[in-house]
Order: C-alpha cells, then sequence, then structure tokens
C-alpha cells in the first residue's frame, strides 16, 4: 500500500523519462536489433549502443532516485505532518485565546462585554471592541516569570512572540512546507500587527483605549482566518 503512493507522489517528469527510455530499449530489443544493418559506413549500430547506454541509465536512475531519495522523503515529510498541524494549531490557538480574553474586558459601559470572534469578525466590531478596552488594563494572562498579570499590550506581545516563534519552526522544515502554506506563515510573522506591537513595547503607552490597534489586529486576525481555511482544505483538523 505505501509502495503504491510513494509511486503515486513521484513527480512526472521522472515517470515520463523512465518510461520513454524502457520503451525505446523495449522496441530496440523486439525489433530493430532483428533488422540486418544496410549501411554500416554510417555507424547506425554505435548510434544503437549509445541509445541503449542513455537508456540504460536514465532507467537506473529514476530507480535509484525512487528507492535512494524519494522514499525516504515521502517518509520524513510524514514524520513532519504532525509536527506542521501541531503548530499550526497552536498558531491558530494564540489569536483565539487573545479574542477570549478580549471577551473578558467588561467595564462600567460595556458590562455585558462585545464578543469578537473568528466567525463573526469585523473591522467594526474589533473597533468597536478596542474602544472599551484600555491598553494598560489587566488580562487573565499571567506572566509567570514578571510575577503579574499581563496587561492587554503584554498579552498581545507575548502572544506575538510565541507566534514567531511556532512560525520559524515551521519554517526550518521549508523543504516539507506547501509553498501556500510558507506564504501564509510568512505574511502573519511580517504582519503590521507584528511590527507594531514589537515598536511600542519601548515606549510608555498612555491612551486610554485600544484602537490605535483595532486595524493591524484585524488585519492579523484576517491571515489567521486564511491559516485556518488552508488547514480545513487540507484536512489538518480531521
Amino acid at each position: 500500500m505505501k509502495f503504491g503512493k510513494y509511486l503515486l507522489s513521484l513527480q512526472k517528469e521522472i515517470y515520463c523519462l523512465a518510461i520513454l527510455s524502457f520503451f525505446i530499449l523495449l522496441v530496440k530489443l523486439l525489433w530493430l536489433n532483428n533488422i540486418k544493418e544496410i549501411f554500416p559506413m554510417i555507424g547506425i549500430a554505435a548510434l544503437g549502443d549509445l541509445v541503449d547506454n542513455i537508456c540504460y541509465s536514465i532507467l537506473a536512475s529514476s530507480i535509484f532516485f525512487f528507492v535512494v531519495i524519494h522514499i525516504k522523503s515521502e517518509k520524513d515529510k510524514a514524520n513532519v505532518s504532525s509536527f506542521v498541524v501541531e503548530l499550526v494549531t497552536e498558531i491558530s490557538g494564540d489569536c483565539t485565546r487573545q479574542l477570549l480574553d478580549f471577551n473578558l474586558a467588561h467595564t462600567r459601559d460595556n458590562p455585558k462585554g462585545i464578543r469578537p470572534n473568528m466567525e463573526n469578525l469585523t473591522n467594526d466590531l474589533i473597533n468597536d471592541s478596542f474602544r472599551v478596552i484600555a491598553p494598560m488594563s489587566k488580562s487573565a494572562l499571567f506572566l509567570v516569570h514578571e510575577g503579574h498579570f499581563a496587561n492587554r499590550l503584554e498579552l498581545m506581545d507575548y502572544y506575538r512572540i510565541q507566534t514567531t516563534r511556532k512560525i520559524q519552526k515551521l519554517l526550518t522544515h521549508i523543504i516539507y512546507l506547501d509553498p501556500e502554506l510558507v506564504r501564509i506563515l510568512t505574511k502573519i510573522d511580517n504582519c503590521p500587527h507584528f511590527r507594531a506591537l514589537s515598536l511600542v513595547r519601548n515606549f510608555n503607552v498612555t491612551n486610554s483605549e485600544m484602537t490605535p490597534w483595532a486595524d493591524s489586529f484585524f488585519r492579523y486576525c484576517a491571515l489567521i482566518k486564511e491559516l485556518n481555511q488552508y488547514a480545513q482544505r487540507k484536512r489538518m483538523y480531521g
């Protein structure tokens, strides 16, 4: 079963070259070798030997590539796939956990909270939610090394660091990753939201609300949504 799967995953170019070489050798063996050379001076027989050598070389190289390189590559890809699924799920979870925390941002003006999530996410909803949250207000995230609950900016920066670390782990296995996944991960890693957070941590923030970060946070969430859609298409989540 696995052998057939490995065959099906082989590059089409190698298939074509190997089949063409086999066909040429078969025709030469069953038909051309039985035809007497009419003009020995031209050296057709020598040319035929050269074609034989080339075809045998292509077949031998194809078999070597399949047995030694391709099968190992497919096994490595299978081993890495569970690692990829785990980290993609965690990257998505980093965003979801922030949304969950913003759900808890109850204030006197907003006793029930405004509840953004991946399903109903819009730029207006993020702006409405961030309008009633102070950047320096406490979140539900406890920073063990700091010994205190993170404020909302620290919360976002914490998950920025976590996400970028996971993306870098994934990109160390880039040869096994789908180019579309690499493109999405790269966009997340370089998104304006992350760049803004890496700068603002060095300043004393006095804003009374988080609307300056609303647009960039929404665009970050949109990229995570794109990652989720990719994962669902590829059936990563089962």
